[in-house]
Order: structure tokens, then sequence, then C-alpha cells
């Protein structure tokens, strides 16, 4: 009996183990007629489904989906189907892809959506999304941003078809070292209504998600004329684009540079760098003799002065900055260090570093706690990144932890006017003043910032307050600075220091 329980306990724990897994992007467009829609994009890794087998060595998965998009208690749209993929041999696995369109008024809506294995009912899931339909008719708007991993010119009509093109979706938005290039879609719309020169102009980039700049020859531009829709697409050549978070921003422009509106969306590139060969081909490569970096022969200073270079370098050569830090050998360290300045500061090396390092001290001075450089703070970070902010509001009311809001006139990497980052400290011993929000383009965008401000001691004297409401309370200055809607009072205003 024992043998016999052996058996069968080995046969359950090699049987595969499916659990379903899905997938649901939900994208916005309208028509040159406001006739609006929503495009769902579904995907279902291959490996999370149960292949069967149909005939002799031919294997295939199927899913029931059904969808159900509701406004309040009504249903707005429904579909149900079985998805299936295509017939494969034994040991392979394809995943389902599929893209589903709905004609809907505007107005606020609730998507369901369930996906069960035909081949293995008990493995089932749902995706839900609360979603508004919201296109202004005397505006200029934009649908939302579309990342494909191929657009080509279609040869016939299919789901995938888009303004007689065929834009395959990259639905998680994860583009993986196989991946040499990276495509995108957009429509804008009202352009005609709204401008009155002949001509405006659409740019579209890479951005570094934790630094905020645009990558090395991931922008484009495209010039359009007013008009109802405008299509909007483009592949970029991402071979040479390291691992990271990146955001993906599609700018309107109009003659005067002024920007009319914009729209971003995130995605994760996978490509990882052989550490060890970038630092030995830095090190055949780059000579510090006679060079002034040959005087930094501290482990500590070098440490720092390193440290210091990562809030203006691209986030894909932050892995190799930390490794060589980590590394602890001075020549190492001497000659990634010289090899990231000369990147930099390409003219004059060493005045222009000089010029930098003022700046870096001052910066850590400043902004130093206990346990991080000035320079690692983010107050830190984005003095050495955006400059020298033009305005400087400190904050410490009554009902809000203690704050400081950034004004920015112009922010040159992003192409941004007027534009505000709000700092607080939820712990007044680390000093540290993280971001809470910022309206700089690839930054922190917290909707919940309001809440978290004012989530303390606020709770406890002011339980009337719904922080949630765009509407403002008064008393709530951070909330009324931060939105240009009155002028600091008993705070402490002054130019960025």
């Amino acid at each position: 009996m024992r043998y016999l329980f052996s058996l069968i306990l080995a046969f359950i724990i090699t049987l595969p183990v499916y659990a379903i897994n899905a997938f649901v992007e939900l994208k916005q467009f309208n028509t040159a007629d406001h006739q609006t829609f929503v495009e769902l994009q579904l995907m279902l890794p291959g490996k999370s489904l149960q292949f069967v087998e149909k005939d002799s060595a031919q294997f295939q998965a199927s899913v029931e989906v059904l969808i159900l998009i509701k406004q309040e208690e009504e249903i707005a749209a429904y579909d149900k189907y079985v998805l299936n993929s295509d017939i494969l041999e034994a040991n392979q696995y394809v995943d389902l892809l599929d893209v589903k369109r709905f004609a809907l008024e505007q107005g606020a809506y609730k998507v369901e959506v369930s996906f069960t294995d035909v081949n293995n009912p008990a493995q089932k899931k749902e995706i839900q999304q609360i979603f508004e339909v919201d296109f202004p008719k005397d505006e200029i708007s934009l649908s939302d941003i579309t990342l494909a991993e191929k657009i080509e010119k279609q040869t016939e009509e299919n789901i995938y078809s888009r303004s007689g093109y065929e834009v395959i979706p990259n639905v998680i938005n994860f583009f993986s070292g196989k991946h040499k290039e990276l495509g995108f879609y957009l429509e804008v719309y009202g352009t005609d209504k709204i401008i009155e020169e002949d001509a405006y102009m659409i740019s579209y980039a890479i951005m570094d998600e934790g630094v905020g700049k645009v990558m090395n020859g991931l922008r484009k531009f495209k010039k359009a004329s007013p008009a109802p829709v405008e299509v909007v697409m483009a592949v970029f050549n991402i071979e040479d684009l390291p691992s990271g978070n990146y955001s993906f921003s599609v700018e309107i422009r109009n003659k005067q540079n002024e920007l009319l509106t914009y729209k971003t969306t995130s995605f994760q590139r996978s490509k990882p760098v052989n550490v060890d060969e970038a630092i030995a081909n830095i090190t055949n490569e780059v000579d510090v003799k006679d060079t002034f970096v040959e005087n930094y022969t501290n482990v500590d200073s070098l440490d720092f002065y390193m440290s210091s270079l990562l809030p203006v370098l691209d986030h894909g050569h932050h892995v190799v900055v930390n490794n060589a830090i980590d590394s602890k050998n001075i020549d190492i360290m001497q000659q990634v260090f010289y090899n990231y300045l000369k990147a930099l500061f390409p003219l004059n090396t060493e005045a222009e570093f000089n010029t930098y390092k003022k700046v870096v001290l001052t910066v850590h001075d400043k902004y130093q706690t206990l346990i991080q450089y000035g320079h690692e703070t983010d107050r830190g970070r984005f003095f050495l990144q955006y400059g020298k902010p033009s305005e400087i509001i400190v904050g410490n009311e009554a009902g809000s932890l203690p704050y400081e809001i950034w004004t920015y006139d112009k922010v040159n990497e992003t192409r941004q006017n007027n534009v505000k980052t709000i700092f607080f400290n939820p712990d007044i011993a680390s000093n540290s003043y993280p971001v809470l929000h910022s309206q700089i383009q690839g930054e922190l965008y917290n909707e919940q910032w309001k809440i978290e401000l004012y989530s303390h001691s606020a709770r406890s004297s002011r339980p009337d307050l719904d922080l949630t409401d765009k509407r403002r309370t008064v008393g709530e200055r951070a909330i009324e600075i931060f939105e240009g809607t009155n002028l600091p009072r008993n705070l402490d205003s002054k130019p960025g220091e």
C-alpha cells in the first residue's frame, strides 16, 4: 500500500500545473464624427493554458472569453466566444492574442472580462476595470497609445487593421532582448477646430522613466496640418536600448512651440547588460594616466563623485557605475569614472566637471541625510538633473506633513513649461523629503498625493475633509499652491537656491 501511495503521489507531482493567466489593455478612440469606442487587447500566455491533442501529435489550447461592459447596472456591450490557439506539435506553446472593439457613448463604465480554460474548466480568471470615455468636442484630444510588437502594411483586413496597417499590440508593454523594434500607434483629434495656423508639430520619444530624459536618438517629429483626425505611427530601433523602466511620450505643439496636449505610457525593457564585459571594455580602452582623475585615490571620494553622476546619466549606465563602485578597486573606479566624465563633459572635461562638482557639494550640504548623500535624495537628484528651480515654497501648516513645492519655469529635457513637483517628509527623523507628486513627464505621478499629504493630523483634526474631491477646502494650502489657485500665505516662498 505504501508503494502504491508513493506511485500515486509521484504521478500527481509530475502532472503539469496550469494556472491560467491573462492580461487586458483597454484603449480609447474617437472618430471624425465623434463616434467613440474602446478597444480591448487580450493576451493569454500559452504556458498557463492546457494544450490537448486534437489529432495525432497535434495540440491546441482553447479559452472561453466573456466580456461585459456595464454602465451602472445596465449592460452597454457584450461578447462571448472561444479563442483557439494555432495547432502545434507536442511540447510547444504559443500565446493567445485577440482584439475586440466596442462602440460606446461618452460616460463612465465598468468592464469585466472572464477567462475559462476550455480544456481545464477549473482554471478561471476575471479582470475588472473602471474607466471613463471622455473626448471633449471643443478641445484637442488624443487616443490612448498602443505600443506595438510589429507595424507593417496590411495585405488584408483583420482584427489588427489600423488605417491601412497591421498593428500587433504589445499588450503587457514589456520588450525583451529579442525585440529589436518598438512601434506605436496613436490618433490626434480636433486640431482643425483649435489650431488656426496651417501646421503644428507632433513629437514622440522614449524617455528614461527614472531620470526623465529622452534616450539618445529615440525622439522623432512629424509636421501635420489641422484635421479632424490625424494618425500617428512609427517604429523605433531599440536594439541598443538597455534594461530599464521607460515612458513613451507624445506631445502636440503649435508653431510657437507651446505645449497643447500630451500623453504618456510606461513600458519595461529587459536586455541584461554583461557588466563584466562592459567594465572590461572600459578598462582596456580608458587610460587615466596624466589626467586629473589620477588624483582621486580614495575609495570613499570616488564612491561619492561617481554616484553623483547617476542623476545625469542614462539609466542603462547605472549598473556599470554601481558595479565599479562596489568593486572598491581604485584602478577600475578611476577608469569607469573618467569614461563617463568624458561622455558627459566632452569639450573640457576637467573644467566642466569642476563646475558640476561645486553644485554637487552644495547639494550635498543642503540635502544630505544620515544615510544618503545629498545627490541620492530626490531633492538632490532633481537639482542636479533639472537644474535650480525657479521657486521653492516650504510649507508646514497645521493639518499637513512638512512639504516643499518646486516650480520650474522651463524643463529642457521634457520641453515643459511651468511645472511643479511636491516633496514631503513622512519621516521627521530621516528628513529625506521624497517626491510625492510631479508634473514633470517621467517622474512620479501620484493621483493620491493629497490624501498622503493630509493623511495624518488632518484626519484627526478635520474628519470632514474629502481629500479625493478635486474641490479645495479652505486651509489646504499645498493644494491651492500646487494647482495655482492662490498665492502663498504665511509660507516661506523663495527663489530656488
